[in-house]
């Protein structure tokens, strides 16, 4: 059942990145255009944002695979949403350049959900929207709980589901918690915050803009619950994924 949503929303899909770790398959598509069971994984990335409520969408792409996207996804009437498109750069300057990409595409009063088509979650993100919408202001991370987060980005939060930390990822670190997913909640509000961790022309991780997000105020988790997969981590994750999504 689709919630009943207070706030009004865009989607942001981000799809310009290259897909190094899936290379050859990528030299010759996109990434979030391979298929997960039968079909390409961006799609995937539609229906979370369209289960939680969400129809107005902005995706994030690059020059390479734009004809292909385009070709694909149309204006999104084919699948019950409105797609605009944002461009990236050829050049890989991070997750927050690219979803500043799309402050233009957002209106001003929306609240942001940013979805990462690669991460493929059984269950969807609709208790984590939800419990965004119910909060007052600031953001909210999309997390996963893990028994061993090395090599993850790990937060630090607490009972009532506050972030009071945003680690950086550590491939010796071997505790359980709670990992960040690459999607993000945030008011419209803090593309500023973006804006302000550049001009500088290099790549910034993720952990960047969730600790501007922190020190700008409120910053949640929204755990989900139920198999999730990083499908574009290596071929084993892609490959197990293809076989569980077969027929969806």
């Amino acid at each position: 059942m689709t919630p009943n949503l207070k706030h009004s929303y865009t989607g942001i899909i981000l799809a310009g990145g290259h897909g190094t770790r899936l290379r050859p398959l990528t030299h010759v598509v996109g990434k979030p255009l391979l298929p997960v069971g039968d079909k390409p994984m961006i799609a995937h990335g539609i229906d979370l944002l369209k289960n939680a409520g969400i129809t107005n969408i902005a995706v994030v792409i690059n020059s390479r695979d734009a004809a292909a996207y385009l070709r694909y996804l149309g204006d999104g009437s084919e699948f019950g949403v409105s797609i605009s498109y944002a461009y990236h750069p050829e050049e890989s300057w991070g997750m927050p350049y690219a979803i500043k990409q799309a402050k233009q595409i957002a209106n001003p009063d929306d609240r942001i959900v940013v979805v990462a088509p690669d991460v493929l979650i059984e269950n969807g993100i609709v208790e984590a929207v939800e419990q965004y919408d119910a909060q007052a202001d600031g953001a909210l991370i999309i997390t996963a709980h893990m028994d061993d987060t090395a090599g993850y980005g790990l937060l630090e939060t607490n009972e009532d589901r506050a972030v009071t930390t945003v680690m950086e990822k550590d491939k010796s670190r071997h505790e359980p918690g709670f990992i960040e997913l690459g999607m993000v909640c945030f008011p419209y509000s803090h593309f500023e915050l973006l804006e302000k961790l550049y001009p500088a022309e290099s790549e910034l991780p993720a952990q960047s803009m969730y600790k501007a997000f922190l020190e700008a105020g409120t910053l949640t988790h929204g755990p989900v619950e139920g198999f999730w997969t990083d499908a574009g981590g290596n071929f084993d994750l892609y490959h197990e994924v293809n076989e569980r999504f077969r027929g969806r």
